[in-house]
């Protein structure tokens, strides 16, 4: 859904000036092998619904309980990141946002990599 989703320079641009929170859900291995976005928060999401709640807790802290505040949430592709926003949304978090194509990109969106953002990498 377009309109519950940011591309990744509208992201990028809203997270340099302060105004949106990035949250990357990709497991650490991910991160590890294809990089970070430096000063973007981590929040481990699984997709089962028993780990629902210790996501949602966690990204409370992130917020400090500011359930307002401008979230977006990113993933490999930005398929998981649907999953995640709707958990939180349905947390009462009103501002959450999906990183169209997510860090790698998919099958119809350019991801962060392919519009040439910035990424930090692990040294291995």
């Amino acid at each position: 859904n377009q309109e519950h989703s940011l591309s990744p320079p509208d992201a990028y641009a809203e997270f340099r000036h302060g105004t949106l929170m990035i949250i990357d859900i990709r497991p650490a291995s991910e991160r590890k092998r294809d990089g970070n976005i430096r000063g973007a928060a981590v929040a481990a999401f699984d997709r089962a619904a028993s780990a629902s709640q210790d996501f949602i807790d966690e990204v409370r802290i992130l917020v400090d309980g500011e359930a307002t505040r401008k979230l977006a949430i990113l993933c490999r592709e930005g398929i998981t990141a649907v999953q995640a926003r709707a958990v939180l949304f349905r947390a009462g978090f009103s501002s959450v946002f999906v990183i169209r194509g997510g860090f790698g990109g998919g099958d119809f969106d350019p991801g962060w990599i392919l519009w040439g953002l910035p990424v930090e990498i692990e040294d291995k």
